[in-house]
């Protein structure tokens, strides 16, 4: 999925930045 690279891109600090985000976008 592309928002997957998007993510790579940022480097997230921790996996709660990631799921905080996928919540936001709808992804669960």
């Amino acid at each position: 999925m592309e928002f997957h690279q998007v993510l790579g891109r940022q480097r997230w600090q921790s996996c709660e930045e990631i799921c905080s985000y996928n919540r936001a976008q709808g992804y669960g």
